[in-house]
């Protein structure tokens, strides 16, 4: 084998290599910002409902603003009380009476989680309410991840054709 056919298959594959190094980093990097962003989007909608969050005399909570006007229909929301009933929902999701994230109805601190509905896959933030240091039940606060699903999809192909063009 002559040094030239070497040296070329040699600088074939740190070029290989440098641009696998670089796809992988380019999908990390927007995989992160997207999270980021939803994670974002489901803490702003906590924010503006726990701020409109009513106790009555009982302790018992409700949500005054639930209406599709307030939130976009890909917000799902969800709030149950301590013994984990179900108090209220959006429309959108009205007719599920299960939780969307069944492990964050136990949690003491606000939580993050990606889950499967049959066949919607979810980004949920479950937040615990808390009444005097004792809890008084969950908001549980969703979205689609189709959209992110879908760009990590085409980001994937993308980045494979641009390896095996190169």
């Amino acid at each position: 084998m002559s040094f030239r056919l070497r040296m070329t298959l040699l600088f074939t594959g740190v070029l290989g290599a440098v641009i696998i190094i670089i796809g992988i980093a380019v999908y990390s990097l927007v995989s992160y910002q997207l999270g980021q962003q939803l994670d974002g989007v489901l803490i702003e909608a906590g924010n503006r409902l726990i701020a409109s969050a009513e106790i009555d005399s009982s302790g018992k909570v409700s949500l005054v603003t639930l209406s599709e006007n307030e939130f976009s229909r890909t917000i799902f929301i969800q709030l149950w009380d301590e013994k984990a009933d179900l108090l209220n929902s959006s429309d959108n999701i009205r007719l599920l009476h299960a939780s969307i994230d069944t492990s964050g109805l136990k949690t003491t601190r606000t939580i993050f989680s990606d889950v499967w509905i049959e066949t919607a896959h979810l980004r949920v933030m479950s937040m615990p309410l808390l009444l005097s240091g004792q809890p008084i039940g969950v908001l549980q606060v969703g979205t689609s991840l189709a959209p992110i699903d879908t760009t990590q999809d085409t980001l994937i192909s993308v980045l494979l054709i641009t390896m095996l063009g190169a």
